[in-house]
């Protein structure tokens, strides 16, 4: 029965985490689109699926990866400027936030059934 909850409980996480990935994407976009001076000046990121003409391959996906952790604990000033920014890095924070607990507790019940022993 355990297994099964475990199982249960990884899937919702992976829903999670690739709401986290959605997420992201959808706000580099959002700066693509809405605050191009924005975009460029951070490096003309591309996305998960995002990927515009005028990105190249290496810095665009280097700045990419910067930003999807500078975003987490800051927040631009276009992103303060813009509600529609603010909600998609909102959902993204949280999403962050309950896939980190979420896997954190994972493993913890993993450990205490037993599965390792």
């Amino acid at each position: 029965m355990l297994t099964i909850a475990l199982t249960v409980f990884l899937i919702v996480l992976m829903v999670v985490l690739i709401s986290a990935f959605y997420f992201l994407d959808v706000l580099v976009r959002h700066e693509y689109q809405f605050h191009r001076n924005a975009w460029e000046g951070d490096g003309r990121p591309t996305g998960y699926v995002f990927c515009p003409l005028e990105a190249t391959f290496f810095r665009s996906r280097l700045a990419f990866t910067r930003l999807s952790m500078a975003w987490l604990f800051w927040t631009p000033q276009w992103v303060r400027d813009d509600s529609g920014a603010r909600k998609l890095l909102s959902r993204l924070r949280w999403c962050v936030l309950a896939w980190n607990i979420g896997i954190i507790i994972f493993f913890v019940a993993l450990f205490a059934s037993g599965a390792f022993t």
